[in-house]
């Protein structure tokens, strides 16, 4: 078995600060990992977001690939319209990756 499989038991996700309204677009800020990190750290961070909160509708992934980076913005989505968003960390080990629980859901409507 692989010792990195759970990494939930390793490091806890992580959670969206705040998302701030753009003219068709929206900037993320989430909490940044603040441990002090050994080798076997998070390798960097996954946005989801979409049109439903199921996330089956325009769902889009994002990969942030720096652990350290804190806020993304995100453009080209349409105007007046609802997002459901959310986030989880990532860790690489070898080829693969291991992914943390999803935040919680939060919702923004662009302007």
């Amino acid at each position: 078995a692989n010792c990195f499989a759970d990494l939930t038991k390793l490091y806890k996700g992580t959670d969206i600060k705040k998302i701030v309204k753009k003219k068709a677009a929206m900037k993320i800020v989430w909490t940044r990992q603040t441990k002090k990190m050994t080798a076997r750290r998070i390798n960097g961070y996954q946005i989801q977001y979409g049109t439903n909160k199921a996330f089956t509708n325009g769902r889009e992934t994002l990969t942030v690939k720096n652990y350290r980076k804190n806020k993304l913005k995100v453009r080209q989505l349409v105007s007046r319209k609802k997002y459901f968003v959310r986030i989880r960390t990532f860790m690489k080990v070898g080829s693969s990756r291991f992914y943390s629980p999803w935040s919680r859901i939060s919702t923004v409507k662009v302007k």
